[in-house]
């Protein structure tokens, strides 16, 4: 089952569209705002995010700028602006596809699953065990959880990714550039 973040401001078309897309099988956590779509993006995982434009507090191009910063998911724009301008600002943020209100739902439910087709093709999740520890220090990388004893630790998906590299190259002098590059 995906689980997808909707970041739509628009109540009833949230709801519209948690509806349809949970009657495809689903999963969708809903943000009423920018700001509360990038809390939720510190601490979950989604297999997508679909994102409208115009949103309160922080609009949807900065939340997709965000997430090609800190993550590798798929952003699908659902939203009013229409004009080429807007269209070429959402692909240039990092967008895989541009949907235009008013819309199908069946053709959003099809954009999705073909976004969601092509990402679980290239995806870099690890699909055996990657556990790795050091002292107190324990990582899961198909969890995606990292402890600290017994203790999880609050870790950003790039802090994860830090970590993980770190501890696969214990001895080895590792610089800022290489890791960076390494997790990005």
């Amino acid at each position: 089952m995906a689980n997808l973040l909707l970041a739509e401001d628009e109540e009833i078309l949230a709801q519209a569209i948690i509806y349809a897309l949970k009657q495809a099988g689903m999963s969708l956590t809903h943000a009423k705002n920018g700001e509360e779509a990038l809390r939720l993006l510190r601490t979950e995982m989604y297999d997508m995010a679909i994102l409208d434009i115009t949103m309160p507090k922080i609009d949807g191009l900065e939340v997709a700028r965000h997430i090609r910063q800190q993550q590798d998911i798929p952003v699908l724009f659902l939203t009013a602006l229409s004009g080429e301008e807007n269209i070429l600002a959402g692909f240039e943020v990092g967008a895989d596809d541009y949907l235009t209100k008013p819309f199908s739902y069946k053709e959003l439910l099809a954009r999705i699953k073909a976004i969601l087709h092509r990402s679980q093709k290239t995806s870099r999740r690890p699909t055996q065990d990657t556990s790795l520890s050091l002292g107190q220090v324990s990582i899961d990388s198909n969890a995606y959880v990292a402890k600290m004893g017994d203790k999880i630790l609050p870790l950003t998906l790039t802090e994860f990714h830090i970590l993980v590299y770190l501890l696969s190259n214990v001895g080895r002098a590792c610089g800022g550039r290489e890791i960076l590059k390494a997790v990005r």
